[in-house]
């Protein structure tokens, strides 16, 4: 590993989602997540005020979304999710994104967190070519290792409780992130974990009940459209 990817970690570790600990108790392949947090950190830029850490729950880990991604790699990204993947795959409500964005919510919602990490998984998995002009780290982070983290990042902004479960108190970002997450993991050949992913926004699509139409009048006009777009998903993914 390079001297300043190592030195990045080093610094990050104490507070950093990735540690021996956590990957161990996840069952995630530690010298994947690992190169990828470092890659990620060495090649962050100053682009944009740093990313407030924050808690994630239970596990007193705190993560920011300058660590997954670096501020101009990750615009860079956005750009063209919205150019060329929204379009065809509105997963999200695009007024209420930005705006959420421009606020930087990411800093105090979790959910928009994984929303952000989810988006941009997905849009790389599907440009792995484009990786490069992005320079979101080194040589050595590949497509694989920024799934692999993301994946690390919602499971661990769900909570890691023995008293919950994956399905407890779900929202419609939270099956929007899962199905973002399959859609990555799928992409870059990661079946397995792309139907768990999957089968998880299933679970909580029903749990929050939104296939019967009386589910909807709780819903803000935003929620309500992307509950509708993902019912189809969803209903298609099954068939």
């Amino acid at each position: 590993m390079p001297q300043a990817a190592t030195a990045a970690f080093d610094r990050l570790r104490p507070a950093h989602l990735i540690n021996n600990a956590v990957l161990a108790a996840l069952q995630i392949t530690t010298p994947h997540a690992v190169a990828t947090a470092s890659a990620v950190a060495a090649a962050s830029m100053a682009s944009r005020p740093k990313s407030v850490p924050m808690t994630i729950p239970y596990l007193n880990i705190k993560i920011t979304l300058d660590e997954f991604c670096p501020p101009a790699a990750f615009a860079a990204v956005m750009v063209d999710f919205f150019d060329e993947i929204y379009p065809i795959a509105p997963l999200i409500h695009r007024p209420t994104y930005e705006n959420a964005l421009k606020n930087r919510l990411y800093d105090q919602d979790p959910e928009f967190l994984q929303l952000c990490v989810a988006m941009a998984a997905f849009t790389v998995t599907t440009f792995p070519q484009r990786l490069p002009s992005y320079k979101w780290g080194g040589p050595e982070l590949t497509v694989a290792h920024i799934v692999e983290l993301a994946s690390v990042i919602v499971r661990l902004n769900r909570g890691i409780d023995k008293r919950r479960t994956m399905v407890e108190d779900p929202t419609v970002a939270a099956v929007v992130s899962r199905m973002g997450l399959s859609y990555s993991c799928h992409h870059s050949g990661e079946f397995n974990n792309g139907w768990s992913h999957a089968n998880e926004a299933v679970l909580m699509f029903r749990e929050l009940g939104l296939y019967r139409a009386e589910a909807y009048k709780g819903l803000s006009r935003a929620g309500a459209v992307i509950s509708r777009r993902m019912f189809w998903v969803l209903y298609i993914m099954q068939m």
